[in-house]
């Protein structure tokens, strides 16, 4: 382990459950601190048990997952435009932009925590 990324714990750091450290989506009351009184991360009840290797996690080494789930996310998000026919978002019905940013969203979150708990390569 690398030790504690203060720029990776700081994003991720609320008082109160937000956002899971490693997949985005709505974090439990769980979460990981590596001792009393240190600041802590919160995680998803999928997620839990990652919750140490996430909060190590160099913040580059993160970054590069982040940056290849948004890559693989409009992979997912974007056969959806050819589905409908249209590529220019501001065509789009509001149930479209629904269902695109949904498709989007949920790609980015599976493509992330595959990543991060499969100890995928970051780049």
């Amino acid at each position: 382990m690398s030790g504690l990324d203060p720029d990776l714990v700081r994003r991720f750091w609320t008082r109160e459950p937000v956002i899971c450290a490693i997949c985005r989506r709505s974090a439990t009351g769980l979460g990981y601190m590596p001792r009393h009184g240190a600041p802590g991360i919160w995680l998803c009840e999928t997620d839990a048990p990652h919750g140490r290797k996430v909060y190590f996690m160099p913040k580059a080494e993160l970054d590069a997952f982040e940056a290849r789930a948004a890559r693989e996310a409009l992979d997912v998000a974007g056969p959806f435009l050819d589905e409908v026919g249209e590529t220019r978002l501001d065509y789009l019905t509001p149930e479209q932009i629904d269902e695109f940013l949904r498709r989007l969203l949920l790609g980015y979150e599976d493509a992330l925590r595959r990543m991060v708990l499969s100890h995928e390569p970051p780049f």
